[in-house]
């Protein structure tokens, strides 16, 4: 999978696999299930995941560099809105 940080920080802001992901929201972990009809990112990842009323929607550069990307995390509450969006540092196993 990928885990997602935001900036330059090493620590992970998002954690993404083949099946589901999971994002720290309130100081509670949160999880996301794969949407069916998203798109396959590296590493058995994919662009969007749906859970408790939320759509997290991750988004890769094209051109990794040693399992490194640039990557973008947008998360929309249940009315669509943008609650959170964060760039930076994604690395993925599995490439």
């Amino acid at each position: 999978g990928c885990n997602y940080a935001p900036g330059t920080s090493l620590g992970a802001r998002v954690l993404a696999g083949p099946q589901d992901a999971w994002m720290k929201i309130d100081g509670k972990m949160t999880r996301f299930a794969a949407d069916a009809g998203a798109q396959q990112l590296a590493a058995g990842s994919w662009n969007r995941y749906l859970g408790a009323g939320y759509e997290l929607q991750l988004a890769l550069d094209d051109d990794p560099s040693d399992h490194h990307h640039d990557g973008t995390i947008t998360l929309r509450d249940p009315h669509g809105r943008v609650v959170y969006r964060g760039a930076g540092y994604a690395q993925c196993t599995g490439d």
